[in-house]
């Protein structure tokens, strides 16, 4: 590890675990308790973490991103999906029934297959650029099974798989304690904590680009787009002051930015060009701050971000209706 080079900033990065249980909260969920082992590990990098126990709500089931549409009077699953699209991390964990995965688990496999056709704002598959994950509990044979199970699945509707993706705990064969139970031997053990560890940091490392070939793949997949573009904003003019030229321009805390040149207009007021980077939404609320001095802009796209682009993306390709 080259220890000059600062560590890597998680901050930016949601995750959100959805837990198969069959048990409605607020019963012990022994799945939720290697979440948790997890959780903490991304917290602790300042990722965002959700948990969702899909059992709680009323998931209609199906393959259409909304079943209300279909014959269904009730389907809470689009009012969940938003967390999957904010989400750059997304871990399927459930419980072990006869050797499989539980029917949570499958109903919402298969609620995410519903939108593997669907793109996002910039053109690709919805789950191009999410990583996948696995963990299972249970007190029988079946991890490797069902992992096998989740992370095809994922692979398959576009989430991208990094190595070691799965974590497990089980216990004796048949009747026996399960993972949170006293003395299980589930929260202790060595094997189940380091492969969650190396589960976790894979999912974090591969969601923030640290991986072999990185730079290559980058270069590709940004082939004929400049990474950076002009933009025209509306400054906030309360203050009655204007920000300085290379002010910070942000989302959030985040910087995108720098403006690089301000003007009083004598019918729009405060005005200024900046240069953000081109993943910035076009439709983003952004600050600049001048010093500590906060102003919000709105943008006025002058270069899009897709600018630049020499092979468009084929729409439809190898994706077939619902069946």
């Amino acid at each position: 590890m080259d220890e000059s080079q600062p560590p890597a900033d998680y901050s930016d990065l949601k995750a959100v675990y959805f837990n198969g249980t069959l048990k409605r909260s607020p019963e012990k969920s022994n799945t939720e308790g290697l979440i948790t082992v997890s959780r903490l590990i991304m917290e602790k990098q300042g990722v965002a973490t959700q948990v969702i126990r899909t059992v709680d709500h009323d998931i209609a089931s199906g393959v259409y991103p909304d079943m209300r549409d279909h014959g269904w009077a009730t389907d809470a699953w689009p009012e969940l999906y938003p967390a999957v699209k904010d989400a750059d991390i997304v871990v399927v964990a459930g419980p072990i029934w006869l050797g499989d995965n539980s029917s949570q688990t499958k109903k919402l496999i298969e609620r995410l297959y519903a939108h593997s056709g669907e793109l996002n704002g910039k053109g690709q598959w919805a789950f191009y650029p999410k990583v996948g994950g696995c963990l299972i509990t249970g007190n029988e044979d079946g991890i490797k099974h069902c992992s096998m199970n989740v992370l095809y699945s994922l692979q398959h509707i576009g989430f991208t798989i990094p190595p070691q993706a799965d974590a497990g705990w089980i216990g004796p064969v048949g009747p026996g304690p399960s993972y949170l139970d006293e003395g299980s031997g589930g929260p202790e053990s060595d094997f189940t904590n380091r492969n969650t560890t190396f589960m976790t940091w894979n999912l974090l490392h591969l969601a923030k680009g640290c991986y072999k070939g990185q730079e290559t793949i980058a270069r590709v997949h940004n082939l004929g787009h400049p990474p950076r573009r002009l933009v025209f904003l509306q400054l906030d003019g309360s203050q009655h002051t204007l920000p300085a030229a290379g002010s910070e321009v942000r989302v959030g805390e985040r910087k995108v930015g720098t403006v690089t040149s301000v003007a009083q207009h004598y019918e729009m007021g405060p005005i200024a060009l900046a240069v953000i980077k081109r993943s910035v939404a076009p439709d983003e609320i952004l600050t600049v701050m001048d010093g500590d001095e906060p102003y919000t802009a709105a943008q006025e796209v002058i270069v899009a971000p897709d600018a630049g682009q020499v092979v468009g993306r084929q729409t439809g390709f190898l994706r077939g209706t619902h069946k």
